[in-house]
């Protein structure tokens, strides 16, 4: 049930406040001009926890946050280069506090 409330919550909030269902956009990240290149980190990110802890067990056991910082830097430095180190941390910063910090 309490699942059910989070997704019709984050459901209204979407049609309520378009705004923030296209962050991206608010910040001016031209994400309908961006390739799908930009996804393969992240790709390579659910590739490396599905199969990290299977794979290279005590490799992964010790290093899997560095690992995720390799694929995090692999987005962020491209993204500072493409757009300007402020745009960036600023969609660092928002990805952060808005998606992280409610998944959490």
């Amino acid at each position: 049930m309490r699942g059910l409330f989070s997704y019709v919550t984050a459901l209204a909030i979407a049609v309520l406040f378009p705004a923030q269902a296209l962050a991206a956009e608010a910040h001016e990240l031209p994400g309908a001009a961006m390739s799908l290149w930009w996804a393969l980190p992240f790709a390579g990110l659910l590739l490396s926890i599905a199969t990290g802890p299977l794979l290279f067990h005590h490799v992964w056991e010790h290093h899997y946050g560095k690992i995720a910082a390799a694929w995090a830097a692999l987005v962020v430095v491209p993204l500072a280069v493409a757009f300007g180190v402020p745009m960036a941390g600023e969609a660092v910063l928002h990805t952060l506090l808005t998606e992280y910090m409610s998944f959490i």
